[in-house]
């Protein structure tokens, strides 16, 4: 969690927040930024961890990190709701196998995915 961390205060932009959400979980707030953007931005970090070599007692272990975007727009109508879509897209990442981005879309991924 601490090298992700590290990664992540690393990539991020001052306008950007970055914070631990859960157990395993991050939130990442990039400031005027669309989807396009996003992915680009979360591709990059997906990339960077996949090759980040972390030592563990005294083994030398690899990871990887699935991610959900959502962009907050006129659909999204609260921080609730953009966080209900992020986390759905996460959890979609998760079951299609790990280690990708997945946007949230209405109709292609849904709200039940993070419940």
């Amino acid at each position: 969690i601490k090298t992700l961390a590290d990664i992540l205060q690393h990539e991020v932009r001052e306008s950007d927040m970055a914070g631990r959400y859960g157990g395993e979980e991050f939130a990442i707030l990039l400031s005027e930024t669309d989807m396009e953007g996003a992915h680009i931005f979360c591709e990059r970090v997906r990339a960077n961890v996949e090759q980040t070599l972390v030592s563990a007692l005294g083994e030398s272990v690899r990871f990887t990190v699935s991610l959900g975007l959502s962009v907050v727009n006129a659909d999204a109508s609260s921080l609730e709701t953009w966080l209900k879509e992020a986390d759905a897209a996460l959890y979609h990442s998760k079951a299609q196998g790990r280690n990708r981005v997945t946007e949230f879309k209405l109709g292609v991924v849904p709200l039940s995915a993070g419940l």
